[in-house]
């Protein structure tokens, strides 16, 4: 189970990232939508699968912040490039099953191994 004290730091990077792109779609030319999207990107893309892995891990939640950025940065792209290798082609739809797998898996060992 996910304690509260795990999800704070997400939740508050989050609410972070949403405030700088309603202020880069306030003080720029930019549309909230393209603004909203940037946010949503770096959060599921950059942020969510490298913390998911890194909660298996017994270190403070802004170590896992951080070192989950540099995770995400080196799974993501290498799971997307197998992907395709063994034929499943490369869209957004199938990046996006690929991360939320990612984020499942680390879930469930998280779970079996940490009771």
């Amino acid at each position: 189970m996910i304690k509260i004290n795990e999800i704070l730091p997400i939740i508050t990077t989050t609410a972070i990232l949403f405030i700088a792109a309603t202020m880069g779609a306030m003080f720029t030319e930019t549309s909230w939508t393209s603004m909203y999207s940037i946010a949503f990107a770096i959060l599921f893309y950059i942020i969510l699968p490298g913390y998911c892995i890194m909660l298996n891990f017994n270190i403070n939640n802004l170590e896992r912040i951080i070192f989950g950025m540099a995770v995400s940065i080196a799974v993501v792209p290498v799971t997307a490039y197998t992907i395709d290798l063994i034929g499943i082609p490369l869209s957004t739809r199938n990046v996006l099953i690929t991360i939320i797998l990612i984020c499942a898996t680390s879930l469930i060992l998280r779970k079996k191994f940490n009771k």
